[in-house]
């Protein structure tokens, strides 16, 4: 695969070089003279120091030499089980080598990779301070060249300019470099391809005989609406709205066996697993399949994506001589002459140099909006909680919208799967008695006295996850903590609309299943709490079922706790934990909780009270919880003695579905519905023409990656094409 540095790239870095480099020390160190006048002298000599990188199950451990007043080595020696690999390539390749040739801790982190790159970073400052030097010091950014590139160098013209190289920019690149002739350049804002689809579950790769049956589920989920057939009634301007498009959804699941096929043949060799995954998400479906006699399962990738990508990149790229990527290099404006589209305007990140791409086609691929924190505000009213690559920023949209393009569902609920603690601990986590650090843990470690639950085997790295375990435990009362904008779509529960104060989802379910807190949680906007007496911790302390855990849990976290071995020291020490950490208020009267809570308090009083007559009666009348998991009543809200404690919980979201509005060629849409010839869009940038914008997304179960595979794919086709009738 080429390298990230194109030729004038090259060129641009070579002269950074010699402007800002004064000298060097003869070793393996470049650094500014004036740097080691200002700064703490260190010690030499090799530290290890731990930090936390993404995976805050366990902290990544980092070995810094430094000599002669200077960073001469750093080496990863071990990350947490969640540390993705190819995000930690990136850090490996560019940034570390970055902080040692430029000597300072100021340089940009890998953009992707944002949380890998400050554990390093945190790391490598306390080797600092442990050396006797100050790291506050170490952290002056360096200096930038700016200036201006135009590509191609030769003058000529790209046919295809691909902004993202996620999974569509990848699929995108392929397809179109298989078309003799065709010139490309792929534009990627991270320090690596594959962009969010490398967290993404796996796609849908139905058997034929299962499409006519997904084709009708499709129907009758997501195109109920009055405005299910385009045009969508109402004039609702740059931003439209409506049910699926029904012809868009059909060429999806007509196409996409073939597509996946595609992409298992060689050059590009998509790995395959052994056998059916279980049942989609949604009863509804399940049932439907079992009513035509077909499989209940679907056809999933196996594991391998980001060699699958860097296949695809690398026969892509060779291909044609004038085809070429570059990373760390960020889209951000459409180049527009006379209404006519001819090429984008990027940003190379490390030397802030602007790079005038010009091409005939773009293809928008950029991820969606998740990531935006101005964009999440304007259309759902603030930010949510990621687990998610933040450089789906919103660039490819705001390009779309800078060429007069429409918006199609963009307010529909982004994707959600995992519920979480509020904030997530990536601090370590210490033993109240022993002094052990629980987070550097690893299975089969044992500690002796104490807690008896933190002496058992299961109390491992993934330590940090039981408050969420607590939150989640299925046996309490979850409450939403935001009206959504989507109240209005939701159907009531005991005549009382789904909102902050009140309940939205059976908390005993669990799983990737609807109904759950972990999909559910966008009918609140994302945000709710776990509610408690105080009196209720000594009987859950004195409480023999159910288990107390969650499975799985975020980035490596969650380990089942036996509830038998749970005692009020462990949910003390816990709380105390949550309240460090933001997660927990505590011990408030009832009025004090609901004003913290920002809910109003005759709402949570009403669902305290009825959640109460469903513990005592052993019937959820509004949810659907069993007898087993109604066992614990809170207590009066109007008893002036009574203390409530609340943990905070949040979903974290994948990224957003709604985007630009596209026809089934992938070409951007006007207002109007006309298409704008040589725009194209896909993946989360174009994905709310499968869905409607009153409805969660499709719980199909992988929808949003065979959306990825096929809408790059047809956007790589069409826009070849385009663009050479345009040559």
């Amino acid at each position: 695969m080429k390298k990230s540095w194109i030729k004038s790239g090259a060129i641009a870095l070579a002269l950074m070089i010699v402007l800002t480099f004064i000298g060097c020390d003869g070793g393996t160190t470049t650094r500014w003279r004036y740097r080691e006048t200002l700064r703490t002298p260190t010690r030499d000599g090799i530290f290890v120091t731990r930090a936390s990188g993404f995976c805050p199950a366990e902290q990544m451990e980092i070995e810094t030499t430094l000599s002669n007043n200077g960073i001469t080595r750093i080496r990863i020696l071990r990350t947490g089980p969640h540390e993705t690999a190819s995000f930690i390539a990136p850090v490996r390749a560019t940034l570390i080598p970055r902080i040692i040739d430029q000597q300072t801790l100021g340089v940009d982190v890998m953009a992707g990779a944002t949380l890998t790159s400050r554990g390093v970073i945190n790391a490598v400052a306390d080797a600092i301070d442990y050396a006797g030097g100050n790291s506050v010091e170490w952290f002056d950014p360096p200096p930038r060249i700016g200036g201006t590139v135009r590509l191609p160098a030769d003058g000529g013209m790209f046919d295809v300019i691909i902004v993202g190289l996620g999974g569509t920019g990848v699929a995108a690149y392929a397809r179109a470099s298989e078309i003799p002739g065709t010139r490309i350049f792929g534009i990627e804002w991270g320090g690596m391809i594959g962009g969010n689809s490398l967290l993404a579950e796996f796609p849908t790769d139905p058997l034929p005989e299962q499409v006519p049956v997904i084709l009708e589920y499709w129907e009758e989920q997501w195109g109920f609406i009055p405005e299910y057939y385009s045009p969508p009634t109402g004039d609702h301007g740059q931003h439209q709205r409506g049910g699926m498009k029904p012809d868009i959804v059909n060429a999806l699941m007509s196409n996409v066996i073939d597509i996946h096929n595609w992409m298992r043949a060689a050059p590009y060799n998509a790995s395959l697993p052994t056998g059916f995954r279980g049942a989609p998400f949604d009863a509804r479906l399940v049932e439907m399949f079992q009513a035509a006699g077909v499989p209940t399962g679907t056809w999933l990738f196996g594991s391998g994506k980001a060699a699958l990508f860097d296949r695809m990149m690398t026969a892509s790229v060779a291909r044609n001589p004038g085809n070429d990527f570059m990373v760390q290099l960020r889209g951000e404006e459409l180049i527009i002459v006379d209404d006519e589209i001819i090429g984008v305007l990027a940003r190379h990140i490390p030397t802030n140099t602007i790079y005038r791409i010009y091409g005939h086609t773009v293809i928008l691929a950029t991820g969606g909006f998740i990531g935006n924190d101005a964009m999440m505000r304007e259309f759902f009213g603030h930010s949510m909680r990621l687990e998610a690559v933040a450089t789906q920023a919103g660039y490819g949209i705001r390009m779309g919208l800078q060429a007069g393009g429409a918006t199609y569902n963009i307010t529909m609920p982004p994707m959600v799967h995992i519920s979480h603690v509020l904030n997530v601990i990536q601090d370590p986590i210490i033993h109240p008695t022993t002094g052990v650090n629980l987070t550097t843990l690893r299975s089969g470690d044992f500690i002796t006295g104490g807690t008896p639950a933190i002496q058992d085997q299961s109390m491992d790295r993934r330590w940090k996850a039981t408050l969420s375990s607590m939150l989640l435990w299925g046996n309490n009362l979850i409450v939403g903590l935001h009206d959504s904008p989507w109240q209005p779509y939701i159907p009531l529960r005991g005549g009382r609309p789904v909102g902050a104060g009140t309940r939205f989802a059976n908390e005993q379910l669990s799983g990737l299943v609807m109904g759950t807190v972990s999909y559910d949680n966008w009918k609140v906007n994302g945000y709710f709490a776990a509610i408690f007496s105080d009196d209720m911790f000594p009987q859950i302390a004195a409480a023999t079922a159910p288990a107390w855990g969650i499975a799985g849990g975020l980035r490596g976290q969650g380990a089942a706790i036996p509830i038998d071995q749970v005692d009020l020291q462990l949910i003390n020490y816990l709380l105390t934990i949550g309240e460090r950490t933001g997660n927990v208020i505590r011990s408030l009267t009832f009025e004090q909780l609901a004003n913290r809570l920002q809910v109003p308090a005759a709402t949570l009083r009403e669902t305290i009270i009825r959640y109460n007559e469903a513990v005592s009666s052993g019937v959820d009348v509004e949810f659907g919880k069993a007898a087993t998991h109604l066992t614990l009543a809170i207590a009066d809200p109007d008893d002036p003695n009574a203390r409530f404690t609340a943990i905070l919980g949040a979903g974290y979201y994948y990224g957003t579905c709604g985007g630009l509005d596209i026809d089934v060629t992938m070409r951007v849409l006007r207002p109007n519905r006309t298409p704008i010839p040589n725009l194209f869009a896909g993946g989360q940038d174009a994905m709310g023409v499968l869905h409607n914008y009153r409805r969660e997304y499709s719980l199909i179960g992988g929808v949003a990656q065979a959306w990825v595979s096929f809408s790059g794919h047809r956007a790589g086709e069409n826009a070849a094409a385009e663009a050479e009738r345009r040559r």
